[in-house]
């Protein structure tokens, strides 16, 4: 299971089916990561739909290899994880790590991790692990949470 790190709220889950299913999804697409499928990327789109949406407003000439990166970060491995996943070395990671900072503007300052994460002071819920929700700090959580209740995750 991934570790997140502390800047999220934890919040108990209300419907017992819904963490379930919401578990069983980002279990899911964790693991498409980890052995690098070709279908990683598409179902992280159904998943997260509006985290692509989002990070295109910020660079809309994202190729689909930077999108697939972008989706790596947002779910929270770090830079020798997704090396590891991707069979690349983690110089190739960090430096396209760089070069997406670069097109996102974002400043040295900041941990670009968790700018990923944040996308800019937005909502989002990620589940994670049996009996919790997270809150990420994303603009459309109230519209998510409710697609989330309406697809019956």
């Amino acid at each position: 299971m991934l570790s997140i790190c502390f800047w999220i709220s934890f919040f108990p889950c209300k419907n017992k089916e819904l963490q379930e299913k919401a578990n069983e999804y980002f279990e899911e697409i964790t693991q498409l990561a980890k052995s690098n499928s070709p279908a990683f990327f598409a179902r992280f789109q159904e998943i997260y739909p509006n985290f692509v949406s989002e990070i295109m407003k910020a660079e809309p000439k994202f190729r689909v290899s930077e999108l697939t990166l972008c989706a790596f970060i947002y779910l929270g491995f770090k830079t020798k994880e997704i090396a590891e996943y991707t069979s690349t070395s983690i110089y190739t990671v960090k430096s396209r790590k760089t070069n997406l900072r670069k097109k996102l503007n974002v400043p040295a300052r900041e941990n670009f991790d968790v700018w990923m994460r944040n996308l800019g002071g937005n909502k989002k819920t990620l589940p994670i692990k049996a009996g919790f929700c997270i809150i990420i700090i994303l603009d459309y959580a109230s519209t998510s949470a409710s697609v989330l209740c309406n697809k019956n995750l």
